[in-house]
């Protein structure tokens, strides 16, 4: 049994920076590569690349519902699988 992540990511960057929208990109806990803010909001620069960070975390992070509880923005859902 395991949750199965269904949707794409709407490359939002909460979850890549916490709930913490006015900490800079650099600041301990923010991914360092969401860029610098455009309209007002810090998006991923990395995002479906080839680069390793990208292909050993971020693309299978949320692996489950509650990564993304507080995330209103975030397009993944989570199922239960038997």
């Amino acid at each position: 049994m395991t949750w199965i992540r269904e949707g794409t990511c709407c490359k939002c960057g909460q979850c890549c920076r916490g709930s913490i929208d006015d900490l800079p990109a650099q600041h301990d806990g923010a991914c360092p590569y969401l860029g610098p803010p455009d309209g007002g909001e810090r998006l991923c620069t990395i995002h479906d690349t080839v680069d390793t960070y990208w292909s050993r975390g971020c693309n299978v992070w949320p692996s489950e519902p509650y990564h993304i509880k507080d995330y209103d923005r975030c397009t993944f859902r989570f199922r239960w699988e038997d």
